[in-house]
């Protein structure tokens, strides 16, 4: 045996696979006196826990949120690669007046439907478009007042 298990309580479990449940209930003893064997902290230590204190006054100052992140991304992958991305942060605001995204759609209607289920509205109903078999377009208002523009081949 191994000098690393001298002690320890040999009962073909434990030196033959692993059950380390009945390891610790065979090789247990509870401690019943006091914490003087232990240490104090370190100098480390204690400057960990200052810095977390002065950081916990800190966030209670700007009522229980120190600091997060406000910017999301959410990126558009076809066929495994990023074709396209939205990107929210606090200082971009909904607009009717900026750039029209277009979405490709499978059905325009359905599409529709969704939106004014989710308190958007349409703005320009579906619209066939009057070049060469092109298709359709329509042009909706979502729940935030950004105006985005569907396709249907």
């Amino acid at each position: 045996m191994a000098d690393a298990w001298r002690g320890f309580v040999k009962d073909g479990h434990w030196d033959v696979d692993v059950n380390v449940r009945n390891f610790i209930q065979r090789n247990y003893t509870q401690y019943d006196g006091d914490e003087s064997f232990l240490e104090g902290p370190t100098e480390a230590t204690d400057k960990l826990w200052g810095r977390l204190q002065e950081l916990q006054k800190e966030e209670r100052e700007h009522n229980g949120v120190f600091e997060c992140e406000t910017e999301k991304m959410a990126c558009f992958i076809e066929q495994g690669e990023v074709v396209g991305a939205l990107f929210y942060a606090p200082s971009y605001q909904p607009s009717p007046d900026g750039i029209l995204i277009h979405f490709n759609s499978q059905d325009i209607e359905d599409t529709l439907s969704k939106v004014l289920d989710k308190g958007g509205k349409i703005i320009i109903p579906k619209t066939k478009i009057e070049a060469e078999n092109k298709g359709y377009f329509a042009v909706l208002e979502d729940s935030e007042g950004n105006h985005v523009g569907i396709y249907e081949k």
